[in-house]
């Protein structure tokens, strides 16, 4: 928790400010789509092309939380195809986590994050006409929705948090280990991204099996679900001795950046006046809603008719799955 807290008292670092800060990136994706049946197997597809995109079909961004990437959303995405079979889903990978190798810099912030998803619209030639972000992508898509020169006609949140978040309340985020509100069950899966984050810190890379990862977290309490979770954040690779390991999807370093700058910022005053419609979506048993800022949302709900509010009352934070 130390090394989480000692970080909070640096002065954050601003893509805002002006590109200088911003080295630009092109994120990763995967596209599931309709016209395209290959996407549509069971099987994980290969990262796509800017051309496979068809610039004449509309055209819908997936952003995942932290420590998540795109191929977590191929299930969400082939049924949403079955339903709107004309649209294209892109299922991004954010700086720093699966294919999109995080670009060197000073520090990654979330203004970074919702640049590349422009930068990921100019290179198609194209923005999105939606976009559905997740817990740590929903404040992607919502900074993306402040300055964006084509911001989406609609975009969706899907239970994260709009408010500034204290990082001892991140470690909170959908259990924890033990007691209340930091007990895992069924519906609080994965456990808190940031506790993660301080686990896997001590596991030293390539690691020679996926079981030693499953026994540590299996030890410290974690579900079989949440084990389930960091294990689909492996991947093999051999070292120059052609040695066989496992490493993480992600850069953990980015990673931490990132979420640390997303709980400090207060997107809640971008539903005041939004520039195109927004639909928050809560989940019942997640715990980033605080009763105030349920208040702030209805009100800015009732404020405007560009805002929508929705809460899923039987749900965790996976409420895609």
């Amino acid at each position: 928790m130390s090394r989480w807290c000692s970080q909070l008292g640096k002065k954050p670092f601003r893509a805002a400010g002006g590109r200088r800060s911003y080295t630009s990136l092109t994120p990763s994706f995967y596209l599931v789509s309709g016209s395209r049946a290959e996407t549509m197997s069971p099987q994980v597809p290969v990262p796509a092309r800017l051309e496979d995109v068809d610039k004449q079909k509309p055209v819908a961004f997936i952003l995942h939380g932290i420590l998540g990437n795109g191929r977590n959303w191929l299930p969400f995405a082939r049924a949403m195809v079955r339903r709107l079979p004309d649209w294209q889903f892109l299922l991004l990978d954010l700086r720093g986590h699966g294919e999109s190798v995080a670009p060197v810099q000073e520090r990654h912030t979330l203004r970074c994050c919702a640049r590349d998803v422009e930068v990921l619209g100019e290179r198609l030639g194209r923005a999105a006409d939606v976009v559905i972000g997740h817990s740590f992508g929903g404040k992607v898509a919502m900074d993306l929705l402040s300055f964006a020169c084509q911001p989406p006609k609609t975009t969706w949140v899907l239970d994260s948090w709009m408010r500034r978040m204290p990082v001892e309340r991140l470690l909170m985020q959908e259990g924890g280990r033990g007691g209340h509100a930091g007990s895992i069950t069924s519906d609080m899966i994965p456990g808190s991204s940031v506790e993660v984050m301080s686990i896997i810190e001590d596991f030293q890379t390539p690691i020679a099996e996926r079981k030693i990862v499953c026994d540590k977290l299996s030890s410290l309490g974690y579900s079989k679900a949440t084990c389930a979770w960091m294990l689909s954040n492996l991947k093999q690779e051999k070292d120059e001795e052609g040695r066989k390991g496992y490493v993480w999807r992600f850069d953990l370093k980015v990673a931490k950046e990132l979420i640390l700058d997303a709980a400090s910022v207060d997107s809640m005053p971008l539903l005041q006046d939004p520039r195109g419609h927004v639909g928050i979506i809560r989940a019942g048993h997640g715990l980033r809603w605080t009763t105030e800022a349920v208040k702030d949302l209805e009100a800015c709900a009732e404020r405007t008719s560009l805002v929508k509010s929705f809460l899923l009352p039987n749900t965790g934070h996976w409420i895609h799955v």
